[in-house]
């Protein structure tokens, strides 16, 4: 694979930083209403980020729900919130670790070359 050009590395960096900051907002901040339960889901999925069907699957969701709700026709169950916030948390710790080994691969091309 040749080694990313300046643009991929600036929206790999972007992503990066995106997410460990995205990550660090759900350990620390509480989901309490509905617009930011739809923000969350649409900030974990819509760059695909995480996948919707492992999410359904995992947490035994229909998929159609779960493409419902990131159309924002409707949401999931306030009761299960903490449920999806910790799934979509955990998730995005494996996506974080991807990236940065990713870019470290990357980097160790690019001194090779």
């Amino acid at each position: 694979m040749p080694p990313l050009g300046q643009f991929s590395k600036l929206e790999m960096t972007h992503s990066l930083e995106f997410l460990k900051a995205f990550h660090g907002m759900l350990e620390f901040e509480d989901v309490t209403t509905r617009e930011q339960m739809f923000d969350v889901l649409t900030a974990s999925f819509k760059n695909r980020y995480l996948d919707a069907a492992k999410f359904a699957g995992d947490l035994g969701f229909s998929p159609s729900s779960v493409y419902r709700w990131l159309d924002g026709r409707g949401l999931p169950h306030r009761a299960v919130w903490p449920l999806v916030v910790t799934w979509i948390r955990r998730e995005l710790e494996g996506v974080i670790a991807n990236y940065k080994a990713a870019m470290k691969s990357q980097e160790a091309v690019s001194v090779d070359e």
